[in-house]
């Protein structure tokens, strides 16, 4: 028995399973309610619950998310859905449905019911007899070509003796397409075939046309214009004459979104003759010039403000320069940068940064100048490596007094500088699945070209889980090591470690976790680590709320670390969500009290989430 879909589609058969059980439902007059047991006489009560039995365990969590007599748990309460007749034949049928695409044709279900006459809600009961699952008794490919028909048969994920289910079915037939297409064969379909021998066994078998062989042709380019198809040619990095790949077209795809040059990009084959197929990449540019400015409130650094201009494509093809300038209570810095995308190779880009940097922290003044020349090499939309050359010249006035003078006056400073770093999540201000990581180390170098050396690592990493419906819990852990090198005895004051704060260590203020003076001034550290644990639950409208756990510590001397130093705080957190991510309210109350002068409750007042 085979089933078609429309050309051009591999073709997938549901039909064994499907038909056997439209035939049963039929005689099982749609598994109506047990003798004597009304449905109608509940018709607009409350569900109090659904229960499902006789199904294998596996198969109910799945079973119960598509029936809609399902009561939907929320964190403070339970959506009971109202109780209709036509909605329970309605669910009896997606039951045998899901039974039948799952290897259970012969599944049988009916309902009974237990009600609560004074609370107006009724129990529901489905109780299922599955019936003999259907296994499968061979499995046949034909059509591979030989030096693919290991690749082929090894993606199906399918073997003898296993439970026979409608999705796995579609899936290895999808398989078998994907690793023809990856070696070329562009224009391959497959057809499934399920004779069934009895009522508990089935023969499989995939009929395969691969058709001919397929190959790039030419660079087909639309919507872009004429200074840029030179960089978008590059970015699609597809040579004509290359063997056909849709991993190739996806990678295109996604340099050309790198570029943040274009709104819209859709790259496709498109048939040229019967083995060749033409590269079109259909574009709409981006506006090339932007503008923005922001300010806000935090409890840490009081107002803070930035705006920057842009140009993406001020020196032609895809060359673009910004301006931008950023001030604080702490911290004052105007900068310039350019880049030159696709600059040794397609996911690569050169950037040119300059800037002018003024802090004015409790332990030390620093004004400096920089210049610095990077490469960007992008893996993916998510992954990106950073290599970085600068060259700056600081001037720091100490505050406090430190062991090595150096570290005071102007001088110069040379560093080498990479960075990694992956950010898998669904939302960026409101992820609910994923992770975030990052390595970033920074060398000083050593000799006459810088005098100050030094090395820094800091690796971070947050992860986020979702619960429930609307629970999140997020979690992250910050590890910071540096130390000074080649003869210098002390970190400079800005390359220290320092923790506390809203969106570090919430018991602390910012800076005040750590080593301070006698008047509680910050000295920092050359090792600091962070980790933190929160609970993210909706509340009203848009408002939600936290709980959470945080822990950390800074050490002046990384041989002096210990986690029997660490801090730790809890505390609640209320939030409201904005366009421009969430606002939000922290208090964090200390368990401990390992450092001296410290209050033990903090509040922190702002805009996005800590991590």
């Amino acid at each position: 028995m085979i089933m078609t879909e429309r050309p051009g589609r591999h073709t997938i058969l549901r039909g064994a399973a499907a038909l056997l059980a439209t035939v049963l439902a039929c005689l099982c007059s749609h598994g109506a309610a047990q003798a004597g047991d009304d449905p109608s006489a509940y018709k607009g009560w409350f569900v109090s619950s659904l229960d499902i039995r006789g199904v294998d365990p596996a198969l109910v969590g799945g079973l119960e998310k598509g029936l809609a007599l399902t009561p939907r748990r929320q964190l403070l309460k339970t959506r009971r859905p109202t109780f209709y007749p036509t909605i329970l034949q309605e669910d009896l049928e997606r039951a045998r449905l899901y039974l039948a695409r799952h290897g259970y044709p012969q599944a049988r279900v009916t309902a009974s019911f237990e009600p609560e006459v004074k609370k107006s809600r009724v129990r529901v009961i489905l109780e299922a007899q599955a019936g003999p699952r259907i296994l499968i008794h061979d499995i046949v490919v034909t059509g591979v070509p030989a030096a693919l028909e290991r690749a082929a048969t090894a993606s199906l994920g399918l073997t003898k003796g296993s439970p026979f289910s409608d999705a796995p079915v579609q899936q290895a037939a999808r398989s078998i397409e994907l690793a023809l297409q990856r070696a070329g064969y562009a224009s391959v379909k497959v057809e499934s075939l399920i004779t069934p021998l009895d009522t508990t066994r089935v023969d499989l078998q995939f009929n395969v046309q691969p058709g001919p062989k397929s190959f790039f042709g030419d660079i087909l380019i639309d919507g872009a214009r004429e200074d840029l198809k030179a960089l978008v040619g590059k970015s699609i990095d597809i040579q004509p004459g290359e063997i056909y790949s849709p991993t190739r077209l996806h990678m295109a795809e996604e340099n050309l979104r790198l570029l943040e040059l274009f709104r819209r990009v859709r790259v496709a084959a498109a048939p040229s003759t019967s083995d060749r197929l033409n590269v079109q990449a259909d574009l709409v540019e981006r506006d090339m010039i932007y503008a923005e400015a922001g300010i806000g409130f935090w409890t840490d650094d009081y107002l803070r403000g930035y705006s920057r201009w842009g140009h993406r494509n001020l020196f032609k093809k895809g060359r673009g320069a910004e301006l931008r300038g950023a001030a604080s209570r702490f911290k004052q810095s105007v900068g310039a940068s350019t880049w030159w995308p696709a600059l040794l190779g397609s996911q690569t880009r050169g950037i040119l940064n300059a800037s002018l940097n003024r802090e004015r922290e409790e332990s030390y003044n620093l004004l400096g100048v920089q210049g610095e020349f990077a490469i960007r090499y992008r893996f993916s939309a998510m992954t990106a490596a950073r290599l970085g050359v600068a060259v700056s010249r600081i001037n720091v006035e100490a505050k406090i007094p430190d062991e090595d003078p150096s570290v005071e006056g102007a001088g110069l400073l040379s560093i080498i500088s990479l960075g990694w770093n992956r950010e898998a999540i669904d939302t960026r201000f409101y992820p609910t699945r994923g992770t975030i990581s990052g390595i970033n180390i920074e060398w000083g170098l050593p000799g006459a070209v810088s005098e100050n050396h030094y090395i820094l690592g800091l690796a971070s990493a947050s992860s986020y889980v979702s619960l429930l419906s609307g629970v999140v819990l997020a979690t992250k852990i910050v590890w910071g090591l540096g130390a000074p090198t080649s003869g210098s005895k002390v970190l400079l004051p800005n390359k220290r470690f320092y923790a506390g704060g809203a969106t570090s260590m919430r018991g602390f203020k910012r800076r005040q976790l750590g080593p301070v003076d006698e008047s509680g001034t910050p000295l920092g550290g050359e090792e600091k680590i962070e980790a933190a644990a929160e609970i993210r639950f909706p509340l009203i409208w848009r408002f939600k709320g936290a709980l959470f756990v945080d822990s950390g510590q800074v050490w002046q001397r990384r041989q002096e670390a210990s986690l029997d130093d660490l801090e730790i705080a809890v505390g609640p957190a209320i939030m409201v969500q904005t366009p421009v991510g969430p606002i939000r309210l922290d208090i964090g109350r200390r368990l401990t009290d390992k450092v001296p002068m410290q209050p033990k409750t903090v509040i922190h007042i702002s805009i996005g989430n800590p991590f």
